[in-house]
């Protein structure tokens, strides 16, 4: 009886254990490869202390289920919570820059120390200085392993002891941008990481931190050094992951938080991975698309729902159903697990040109095309039958897009991304597949684009046209200044491509609102490279003087490009005095100057209310006594100058 006890006692132990690991290892976890051997995982979509933005956090809950939990008990040291941080998901704000300085606590030991194998990834911002991200150690030689990053960006990931900083990576100019991460050190190899966007150097560090203790999030593990920004997820391994599972882990980060992975070493890098190790984005199949990468998407493995993404600079937007200020409010979802849409541009301007209108298609039904935007986007869709809609904001003003008409407009679609050479179909409103161009100034919005347009498991390469001279997008104006050369106003301005422009013409205002052309420019016409253009106005007024240019097609149309605004005292020696007057001034001219001069009053509306003509040097206005008081502009006007005068009536 007590061996058969005894059997059935260990066998029940290890069904516990069995079931207890199985658990674990199907266990939602970042891709989807479970949290065994996973010592953290904090992320601001789940276990904040409160979820109100703006709301003090006391802690910050570890999901692995290791127990490392953030904590912060002194009120001024607490990071807030932000709604929406990062790609329509929620992030933890810390605010570092003096003391108190924000931050949690962690347990002894959640990043590893010694010589212990351990991988760690995050995603976070810094907008000042080098923001420390997590940190750990300080052993009696002054070692702690440190990770961070600078204001712009840059991986600044270290081992420090006192005779030597290995200093991981230091990439380009990314600020405003996410950081994501990775350190995976395997133990006697070196250490090993890199920042995706970027390639990083591998190196062996002199020295290795051996203390377990200080284990901080947002600030050095000394307490000096500090993050100024927010952070939205960070993961902290015990063991070197493999490459299959870094991917992993790293395609659910990006896709997150709309972080474009690096593809500069070629072959798979910067492929995305999802959790059942499917191919959802292919960097080497088109690699000039490997910008701006963001996407949408299902992966149940990993906890993972992404209903609507966009770039950084918020010109390209991806989503299911209606576009919410969170992830989390958008109402609609996949139905299934492993769907996914992702998409990448190739950085072409927002605008046409002569070289994106040399690559348009021909002889398709609906679509004589007069224009394109350079830019286009490879799309990717997998495992999904769902309709997804896409937002493009003009925001480059040669795109014209307060002369945007939707019924010009065009969504191609074409299998290589070279538009043509065949391959391309073109959709437009009412053409029966269920496309739907909407526009409200700056952005086209296409809606309803569903496996009629884009099939799934496939890779296409979208970008909008224009079917009419309406709808022209032409001019890529890129400067536009006036300065004072000898008391004379000189008007500069480039364009980097023009497509049909006839002419530019400056138009003049001494109050900003009613505009007079003055003089005119020609055009390039058709032209793809830089042109610098000048013009001076060798008749200037005297006082504060408003220009304006206007460019005009060859067809006509036209738009105004700014106004720009100057003083340029002229030396005419022309005196208008007294001001403020009565019902009379006189205008004293001097000598040198060819008569006949005209004098023109006119009223703050801008209408008539004296003229004459002048013979001599010297002369008395004298106004309607009727006329009320208040401001006059009074203009001496001869053949060489014109001068304007704001003057005040009094009684």
């Amino acid at each position: 009886m007590f061996v058969k006890n005894f059997f059935m006692k260990r066998s029940y132990n290890t069904l516990i254990i069995l079931f207890l690991s199985i658990q674990c290892l199907n266990a939602q976890s970042p891709g989807g490869f479970g949290t065994i051997n996973m010592n953290l995982w904090v992320k601001a979509d789940a276990g904040t202390s409160s979820t109100t933005n703006g709301a003090s956090l006391t802690s910050w809950i570890d999901q692995s289920g290791s127990g490392n939990d953030g904590t912060q008990s002194v009120g001024t040291k607490q990071p807030t919570y932000q709604t929406v941080s990062t790609n329509y998901n929620p992030g933890i704000d810390i605010v570092g820059a003096s003391n108190p300085r924000q931050h949690f606590k962690l347990p002894n030991a959640t990043v590893p120390g010694g010589a212990s194998s351990y991988t760690v990834l995050y995603v976070a911002n810094n907008v000042t200085g080098t923001g420390f991200v997590l940190a750990a150690g300080l052993d009696e030689n002054l070692r702690a392993n440190r990770f961070k990053i600078g204001a712009n960006g840059e991986l600044k990931n270290s081992w420090q002891n006192t005779a030597a900083r290995l200093i991981i990576a230091a990439n380009a100019n990314r600020a405003g941008k996410r950081t994501l991460s990775c350190t995976n050190y395997l133990s006697g190899s070196g250490r090993n990481g890199f920042v995706q966007a970027l390639n990083a150097a591998s190196n062996t560090a002199t020295g290795i931190n051996t203390s377990t203790a200080n284990n901080k999030i947002g600030i050095r593990e000394d307490g000096i050094g500090n993050l100024v920004g927010d952070v939205n997820e960070i993961l902290v391994y015990t063991y070197s992951l493999s490459a299959l599972n870094q991917a992993k882990a790293e395609t659910y980060l990006a896709v997150k938080y709309g972080v474009t992975l690096d593809n500069t070493g070629g072959g798979t890098q910067g492929d995305y991975t999802a959790s059942n190790s499917n191919n959802i984005w292919d960097a080497s199949d088109g690699t000039a698309y490997q910008n701006g990468i963001i996407g949408i998407g299902r992966d149940d493995a990993s906890g993972f729902v992404q209903k609507q993404s966009h770039t950084h600079d918020d010109t390209t937007r991806i989503y299911l159903g209606t576009l919410s200020t969170s992830n989390t409010l958008n109402a609609t979802t996949f139905p299934n697990s492993h769907s996914w849409v992702l998409m990448g541009d190739n950085q072409g301007a927002m605008n046409a040109n002569v070289t994106a209108n040399a690559e348009m298609p021909a002889g398709l039904t609906g679509c004589a095309l007069y224009s394109r935007l350079e830019r286009e986007w490879k799309v990717t869709r997998t495992s999904t039958n769902e309709d997804f809609s896409w937002d493009v904001t003009l925001n480059n003003p040669a795109s014209n897009p307060t002369l945007v008409n939707t019924a010009h407009l065009r969504l191609l679609v074409d299998d290589d991304g070279d538009f043509s050479n065949g391959g391309t179909t073109c959709y437009y409103n009412g053409d029966g597949t269920g496309i739907v161009i909407t526009y409200s100034n700056p952005v086209i919005t296409i809606s309803g684009i569903s496996t009629a347009h884009i099939t799934n498991n496939s890779t296409r390469y979208i970008t909008i046209a224009s079917i009419n001279s309406a709808t022209p997008l032409p001019v890529k104006l890129t400067q536009f200044d006036i300065d004072c050369k000898k008391e004379t106003p000189q008007l500069t301005w480039t364009t980097t491509s023009e497509i049909n422009n006839d002419y530019f013409t400056i138009e003049r205002s001494t109050d900003a609102i009613n505009f007079k052309a003055i003089g005119t420019v020609n055009g390039n016409g058709n032209n793809n490279t830089t042109i610098n253009y000048s013009w001076a106005d060798d008749n200037p007024i005297n006082g504060t003087v408003y220009y304006r240019l206007k460019q005009t097609d060859f067809n006509g149309l036209f738009e105004y490009n700014g106004v720009r605004t100057i003083t340029c005292e002229q030396s005419a020696d022309i005196n208008i005095y007294p001001n403020p007057f009565e019902n009379s001034f006189t205008v004293q001219i001097s000598e040198s100057t060819t008569y006949p001069v005209t004098i023109e009053v006119l009223d703050c509306l801008g209408r008539n209310v004296h003229a004459q003509t002048i013979e001599s040097g010297a002369t008395e206005i004298t106004l309607n006594d009727q006329l009320p008081t208040g401001t006059y502009f009074v203009k001496v006007i001869s053949e060489t100058t014109q001068v304007v005068e704001r003057m005040m009536k009094m009684k």
